[in-house]
């Protein structure tokens, strides 16, 4: 018995990419609450977070934080640099958990 390959045949499919997992991102969304706008103002335009809702940001959890971010640059309408939007990203959430007087490393 033998087996025989043949190139030009051989279908390759890319990976599926990993399902959204929406639950999780509407509880993150909720928790973030009224400062979500001011937050994603600062990720992707131009702007600052306040002291309050930096405070509710580290408390939310980086999970929550890229997980939203990485969600939106994935978006068809995601016009930006997605690089420099990842590194703002970090930036914010950086500057936030430097004001936090109880944050744990776990965030």
């Amino acid at each position: 018995m033998g087996v025989m390959v043949l190139p030009g045949l051989a279908i390759f499919q890319a990976p599926a990419p990993a399902p959204t997992n929406y639950k999780f991102l509407e509880d993150c969304a909720t928790k973030i609450g009224a400062c979500g706008s001011e937050i994603y103002t600062s990720v992707f335009e131009h702007g600052s977070v306040s002291d309050k809702c930096c405070t509710k940001l580290v408390f939310t959890g980086k999970s929550c934080h890229d997980q939203l971010v990485k969600y939106l640059l994935s978006k068809p309408g995601f016009g930006g640099n997605e690089s420099e939007t990842l590194a703002k990203s970090e930036d914010i959430w950086d500057h936030c958990v430097s004001l936090s007087p109880a944050c744990s490393p776990s965030f």
